[in-house]
């Protein structure tokens, strides 16, 4: 999820690392498969919190594999009245490049990029007609 604002908990089940993570360079290095281990992605809160010292990865999932696979994921996001600055640890004593700025702030414009790369046509019109949606579950 480019921009993502909290985190990402994802655990993977099926054949094959469909789970990958982009290193520096650009190439994708496939996220082994460990069912007692919950992976979690931070995104760009984690620009703030750090004085810029840190920057989120980005992640994807591709198709392969022979039997079913199973995955989830959880986003997780600090109330939207929260607050994010460096923290102490990261403070920069001659002053910070990143402005206070609430979760509110910085996830308001997401949900629009989100549904035009992601949105189905359900989703695209339930938010339009400003109402909720909760797409059926699939087996």
């Amino acid at each position: 999820m480019p921009g993502g604002q909290g985190s990402v908990q994802a655990t993977q089940e099926g054949d094959y690392a469909g789970l990958q993570g982009q290193r520096p360079d650009g190439t994708w290095a496939p996220v082994p498969i460990r069912p007692d281990v919950l992976q979690v992605f931070i995104g760009a809160l984690l620009t703030n919190w750090t004085e810029g010292r840190l920057r989120p990865g980005r992640h994807r999932v591709v198709a392969g594999g022979s039997v079913p696979r199973r995955s989830s994921a959880v986003f997780v996001h600090p109330s939207l009245d929260t607050v994010v600055e460096p923290l102490p640890a990261f403070a920069d004593p001659d002053g910070s490049d990143f402005e206070p700025v609430s979760v509110w702030e910085r996830a308001s414009g997401n949900v629009v990029e989100y549904l035009r790369v992601f949105g189905r046509p359900e989703q695209l019109e339930a938010w339009r007609e400003n109402r909720p949606h909760a797409a059926e579950v699939t087996a």
